[in-house]
């Protein structure tokens, strides 16, 4: 009889035993589960849909190249003495992003007064001098108050590019040119920009532009394209 209290003791110490572990484990597996959620859920309430970004409810059409994971856009204007100031961040910025984060500059085009500037700018764009000239045009316009609005004007201007004037207004005409300011007009209008810069990311995504400072929009930015690679 005392052989058989024993063995039922025994037993149930074991398996008292037994679920004391198993419900350490369980506490355990929690706490690491409760702190690896708030630990994701803090680095997602860094940026916030509504907060740092808004949605566009007609999303613009863009493409990518096999080696980017996707695209930002930075609605500029040369007379915006904003973006002007912005220049030097985005550069540096880019400096230290991966080339698989896309950035393209997209001139403003708000109503037909804009049709001139981005026709110019997509001229430069077509004959690969659209960067070389980006920061001299700049600098012309805002440092040594140059007056350049007609298109014989940006023609003369880029001309210090090896490109001549003629070959400049006849390019300004072609159908490649035409093109790409109907896709500027569907960008600004599409994007609901209604100030410059402005940055639109893979064609949805509007970054506020009063959340922080100039720099974060290139971050946040940043963040929406990798989150969308990652998600695909």
């Amino acid at each position: 009889m005392k052989t058989i209290f024993n063995i039922i003791t025994l037993s149930v110490i074991v398996m008292f035993s037994l679920s004391s572990c198993s419900d350490d484990t369980d506490q355990t597996a929690t706490k690491a589960n409760t702190e690896s959620k708030a630990k994701t859920s803090s680095m997602d309430a860094k940026y916030v849909e509504g907060k740092n970004w808004s949605v566009l409810k007609d999303p613009i059409k863009y493409t990518l190249t096999k080696e980017q994971d996707g695209i930002i856009w930075e609605v500029f204007s040369y007379s915006c003495s904003h973006c002007n100031a912005y220049e030097s961040d985005v550069k540096k910025w880019r400096a230290n992003t991966p080339e698989s984060i896309g950035f393209e500059h997209v001139p403003v085009y708000w109503n037909s007064n804009y049709a001139i500037h981005a026709q110019a700018y997509y001229t430069a764009k077509a004959l690969k001098i659209a960067d070389k000239g980006h920061a001299k045009m700049f600098a012309a316009i805002h440092i040594q108050r140059a007056k350049i609005g007609s298109l014989a004007q940006y023609a003369q201007f880029y001309s210090q590019f090896g490109v001549s004037e003629e070959q400049f207004i006849n390019t300004a005409s072609s159908f490649v040119v035409k093109g790409m300011v109907e896709k500027a007009r569907q960008i600004s209008l599409k994007g609901n920009v209604e100030g410059t810069p402005s940055l639109i990311v893979n064609g949805k995504y509007l970054i506020n532009s009063k959340s922080g400072n100039r720099n974060e929009w290139l971050d946040i930015a940043r963040f929406l394209v990798e989150r969308d690679a990652k998600n695909q």
